[in-house]
């Protein structure tokens, strides 16, 4: 994927690698796997009389570690919501866990065998310690996923209190809107890194919330909230003014709001999926226009993300209508998390925790497709904690690889004459924008 004149994330601003690039994702580190760690604890070796008193030492504090661990380990295994449908990912990781505790504790109580009997063919004390940090890893991402749940409890109940109210009236501050927009993002704000708030695949938040008995409320704002929890290390990355975060961060949490409408005018049960196809896209757009404050700029950014518009270039002179940056951002990050939840759903009972790169990689490829705005997918990926390297490429005649050519800019999607235009309530036409050819005089 060419990104003219320098490479989209760089932080320095050097221009020292100028004409097409193309950004590639650098593969993270390849983690130990539980029967990897297994197999190293199974590998006693025996130790020497000197060396007797520097091992008992270290199982002393390698059994501290474990003590500690395993009371962090029980406070989260009490939590109930691991077991519910729709969190296999989070007893997956359980699981792991349990099992890496089992394989520490099996290689201290050995080893207190074996100082007692004077027998001293034990597991490396460091391989012990490997073990506990690895069973750290998995704590910390079953913590991260918990913390999920709980800001999913906490602004569903004024969320769906704000979606009755915007429903009924064509007129409604955006004062609540907001408020839950900046939780949001200030809780997302608070993780560790940012991949750490992201939900794991086979994670599904659309089956938590309707096992939590929010109903099509769940299928109208899940992924909702998904994107603000990928977006919001991004956004807290940019120089942008709070104002325009707020727009895009509730556009993004109403992106299906639609969808809650559509439901209840087909009389669906609390819970049930409703396939909207891609009305509610305009229901969506035409429901959030009631956001007073916000009228002209919100509704607009839920219909263009729906529409998935690509054309990511400004054309002066065929004056084309482009999507703007926060739309870009929008749909870019909605496409990442359809990508995801596909290839969390054809794994099936593995539940890799690593498909969040297989899926940074398909991203990839349909951005050279010219489906994707290089800028805005390269600043996706390195913001959710992908490394990206640059690579000049050459360039084929007139034709650059972005998708396009001179002759004009695709679009992902074809129009859909039959799609009805966003049903705008009180909005306030914001100022056109215009191309303005310079003359020479």
């Amino acid at each position: 994927m060419p990104v003219p004149n320098r490479c989209p994330f760089r932080t320095d601003g050097s221009d020292a690698v100028r004409g097409p690039l193309v950004f590639r994702i650098v593969p993270p580190a390849v983690s130990l796997t539980l029967s990897e760690l297994e197999s190293q604890i199974a590998n006693r070796r025996p130790v020497d009389s000197p060396q007797r008193a520097d091992i008992a030492e270290s199982y002393a504090a390698l059994r501290k570690l474990y003590a500690d661990q395993s009371r962090r380990a029980q406070r989260q295994f009490a939590d109930p919501r691991i077991k519910q449908p729709g969190a296999a990912a989070l007893f997956h990781l359980a699981v792991e866990s349990v099992k890496a505790s089992r394989l520490v504790y099996t290689a201290l109580q050995e080893a207190d065998q074996a100082v007692r009997s004077g027998d001293m063919w034990v597991a490396s004390p460091e391989v012990v310690e490997r073990a506990i940090d690895w069973n750290r890893q998995k704590l910390d991402r079953l913590e991260g996923q918990l913390r999920i749940l709980d800001l999913l409890d906490d602004v569903l109940p004024p969320l769906k209190k704000l979606s009755v109210q915007l429903e009924k009236s064509r007129h409604v501050s955006a004062l609540g809107w907001q408020s839950i927009a900046r939780h949001l993002l200030s809780e997302a704000g608070r993780a560790a890194d940012g991949a750490s708030i992201l939900p794991l695949p086979g994670f599904s938040l659309r089956a938590y919330l309707a096992q939590a008995g929010h109903g099509f409320f769940g299928d109208a704002f899940s992924r909702g909230i998904e994107t603000v929890l990928v977006l919001a290390p991004i956004l807290a990355s940019r120089d942008t003014e709070s104002n325009e975060i707020d727009v895009l961060t509730i556009a993004s949490l109403c992106q299906d709001s639609g969808l809650m409408l559509l439901a209840r005018q087909r009389g669906a049960v609390g819970g049930k999926n409703v396939d909207g196809g891609d009305a509610h896209a305009s229901v969506s757009a035409g429901l959030v226009a009631g956001i007073a404050e916000f009228a002209a700029q919100i509704p607009s950014l839920v219909a263009e993300h729906h529409r998935r518009l690509i054309g990511f270039d400004r054309v002066p002179d065929l004056a084309t209508a482009v999507q703007k940056t926060g739309s870009r951002l929008l749909a870019t990050t909605v496409r990442f998390l359809e990508i995801v939840d596909e290839m969390a759903w054809n794994a099936g009972e593995e539940l890799p925790e690593a498909a969040l790169y297989p899926a940074a990689i398909r991203l990839v490829n349909e951005t050279g497709r010219g489906e994707w705005d290089p800028k805005i997918a390269a600043e996706l990926l390195s913001g959710i904690g992908f490394q990206l390297r640059c690579e000049a490429v050459e360039e084929s005649g007139e034709e650059r690889f972005f998708g396009r050519t001179a002759f004009g800019i695709r679009r992902r999607d074809p129009g859909d004459p039959n799609l009805p235009d966003p049903n705008f309530l009180l909005v306030h036409e914001a100022p056109a924008e215009r191309y303005v050819r310079p003359t020479s005089r």
